[in-house]
C-alpha cells in the first residue's frame, strides 16, 4: 500500500539531513518499518529508502543530506509517497558494497564467510543471489557487509535476505564428497544444490550429488579438449554432437551456467562464409549465437591435420571458480582411478580423452594415436594401466608425445568401447569402423576370411578370442557380433 502526503521539511541534524514527518492517521506504517519514498521536483520522480523513526514525538523519516541539499527541500512543504517494502533498502557503495542494518545481522547470526540466499531490487527487476557476509568492527560499532554484483555501484537497492545457507554438507551413497574436495567454500541451497564462493564476490551454483560413474568420459574430454590455466574455462567442441553433450553436462553441473562462445575456423581456400558456420552451429546447439565472435586461421598449405568443415566451437565462463571447480573435480577423478583401479571410469575417462585429443591417422590401418605433452602423459598412462588397454608411448620432441593404441587392442576391448569411442565424433567413428572392417585378423574373426597370420591368430587365442583349436570363443563371439554391428552401421557412408 503506498501512502499520499504533503509534509514540511525540517532540518532533521547538523550535518543537513532532512526530516519529513508522517501526518496520516490512517497509515499502517510502524516504527522501524522499512519504507520506499518517493517525492516530486518540477516532472521528476526521486525515490530514497529510510526507516520509519520517531522524532520530537511524531514518526517519520530522514531525508538524505545530499537529497535536501540539492533541491534546497529544507522549509519546504513537498509531496510524498511512502510505500512499505519487504526486506531494507540501502545505496550500493561506489565498490559494489552493501551494507546490511545490524537487526538483521543479529536475526539471522551472521558472521564473516556465512553465505546468505537474497533477493536484491534493482529498478522494479529482482534477482536472487548469494551473499558472503563480511562483519567487522569499526570505531566501536559492529558492521555487516556484501559484495552481491559488480554492476551495482552506487546504485539504489531493496535487498531481502531470505536464509543463511548451512555449510554442515553429507554427500548421498554413490555421490561423490565434493565437502572433502572443495572444503569450506562450499555451502547448502537446497536438497539439489550447493554454492562455492571465490573470494568475496563471485559464486558458483553446482549439483549437490555428482557420482564419478556419469562425469568421467565428460571430465576426459575436458582433459584433452578444456582450459586448465588461466582467468577463464573453457572447452572445444570439434562437432555438433559434441558442442550437444558439453553444453548438457557443463549445465547439469554447473546450476547457474552462463557460457559465452567463440567460433574458431581455418580457412584453406577461398573466404569463410560466416552465416553457414554460425547457422550450421546455431541449429545443433539451439543457443543465440548471432552476435558470436569468429577466429579465422589462414591455413599457408592449403591442408590442414584437423580440420572440420563448420571449424570449432569455444565453450567459455568467465568465472575463475568454475575453472578451479573442474580442476578439482578432474584431479579427484583421476586420483579416485589410480587409487581403486576402477577400470570402467578409466576406460571411460580415455574415451572422453579420444574425443578431444584422439584420431585414425593411418591411411589404412585402423591404430589408434592421441596427441599429448610432457605433463599430461605420464598420467594418461597411469590411466591406461588401469583400464587394462595396452599402448604405447612415444615421445617426438620436448613437449611433443604420442600414445598409440593397436588394432588388435581394440578388438580385444570392443564389447567394452563399442558405445563409448567416438561416440560423439561421427567421422572418427566411421573412419574407425571402416578400418578395422579392412584388417585381415577382423576378416577371419567375423568369417569372411578363412585364416589369417599366424601371429594374429596367436595372438587372438592369448586375447581370450579364440581356443586352442582356433574356434571362437564366448568372448570371442561378443567382439564378432560388436564388429558387425558396427560395420553394417558403416556401410552406407563415404570415409574421407
Amino acid at each position: 500500500m503506498i501512502i499520499r502526503l504533503k509534509s514540511k521539511v525540517k532540518r532533521g541534524n547538523s550535518s543537513g539531513t532532512g526530516f519529513a514527518k508522517l501526518t496520516s492517521k490512517k497509515s499502517k506504517i510502524n516504527l522501524g518499518d522499512r519504507v520506499k519514498v518517493s517525492f516530486f521536483i518540477n516532472d521528476s520522480t526521486l525515490f530514497f529508502f529510510a526507516k520509519i523513526i520517531k522524532m520530537d514525538g511524531m514518526l517519520g523519516v530522514y531525508i538524505p543530506s545530499n537529497l535536501a541539499k540539492k533541491y534546497g527541500l529544507l522549509g519546504k512543504t513537498i509531496t510524498l509517497e511512502v510505500e512499505k517494502i519487504a526486506g531494507f533498502g540501502t545505496k550500493a557503495g561506489k565498490d559494489g558494497r552493501v551494507y546490511i542494518p545490524i537487526e538483521y545481522g543479529k536475526k539471522f547470526s551472521l558472521e564473516t564467510n556465512d553465505i546468505v540466499s537474497a533477493d536484491i531490487i534493482l529498478n522494479r527487476d529482482k534477482q536472487t543471489c548469494l551473499l558472503k557476509i563480511i562483519k567487522r568492527k569499526r570505531n566501536n560499532k559492529i558492521e555487516f557487509m556484501a559484495f552481491p554484483n559488480p554492476s551495482y555501484p552506487s546504485k539504489d537497492l531493496q535487498v531481502i535476505l531470505k536464509n543463511k545457507l548451512s555449510k554442515s554438507i553429507r554427500p548421498t551413497a554413490g555421490s561423490i564428497d565434493l565437502k572433502k574436495i572443495l572444503g569450506n567454500t562450499l555451502s547448502q541451497i537446497n536438497e539439489n544444490e550447493l554454492a562455492i564462493f571465490d573470494g568475496k564476490k563471485k559464486s558458483v551454483v553446482i549439483l549437490a550429488d555428482i557420482s564419478y560413474e556419469e562425469i568421467a568420459l565428460y571430465i576426459g574430454a575436458y582433459f584433452a579438449d578444456g582450459t586448465r590455466k588461466g582467468n577463464s574455462w573453457g572447452i572445444c567442441a570439434s562437432t555438433p554432437e559434441q558442442a550437444k553433450f558439453y553444453l548438457k553436462m557443463h549445465s547439469m553441473l554447473i546450476r547457474d551456467a552462463s557460457p559465452v562462445f567463440e567460433l574458431s575456423f581455418t580457412i584453406l581456400h577461398g573466404k569463410v562464409d560466416s552465416a553457414r558456420l554460425i547457422k550450421e552451429w546455431q541449429t545443433a546447439t539451439d543457443v543465440d549465437l548471432s552476435k558470436i565472435k569468429i577466429r579465422t586461421h589462414k591455413s599457408l598449405s592449403g591442408s590442414a591435420r584437423k580440420y572440420n568443415d563448420f571449424g570449432t566451437l569455444v565453450i567459455k565462463e568467465h568465472r575463475l571458480a568454475v575453472l578451479r571447480f573442474y580442476n578439482k573435480i578432474l584431479f579427484s577423478l583421476i586420483n579416485r582411478i589410480t587409487r581403486t583401479k576402477n577400470k570402467e571410469l578409466a576406460m571411460n575417462f580415455i574415451c572422453g580423452v579420444l574425443e578431444g585429443d584422439g584420431a585414425v591417422n593411418a591411411k589404412k590401418r585402423a591404430h589408434i594415436q592421441v596427441a599429448t605433452n610432457r605433463n599430461d602423459c605420464p598420467i594418461l598412462e597411469r590411466i591406461l594401466a588401469v583400464s587394462g588397454l595396452r599402448f604405447k608411448a612415444v615421445k617426438e620432441g620436448d613437449n611433443k608425445f604420442y600414445i598409440r593404441i593397436g588394432a588388435l587392442e581394440i578388438i580385444r576391448n570392443l564389447p567394452l568401447l563399442e558405445n563409448k569411442i567416438f561416440v560423439f565424433y561421427p567421422k572418427r567413428r566411421r573412419r574407425l569402423f571402416s578400418r578395422l572392417a579392412a584388417v585381415g585378423g577382423v576378416k577371419f574373426l567375423i568369417g569372411t576370411q578363412p585364416s589369417a597370420a599366424s601371429w594374429v591368430k596367436s595372438s587372438f587365442k592369448k586375447m581370450g578370442l579364440v581356443d586352442k583349436k582356433y574356434k571362437l570363443t564366448s568372448l570371442g563371439k561378443k567382439v564378432k557380433s560388436s564388429i558387425i554391428v558396427n560395420m553394417e552401421a558403416q556401410k552406407s557412408v563415404t570415409v574421407e
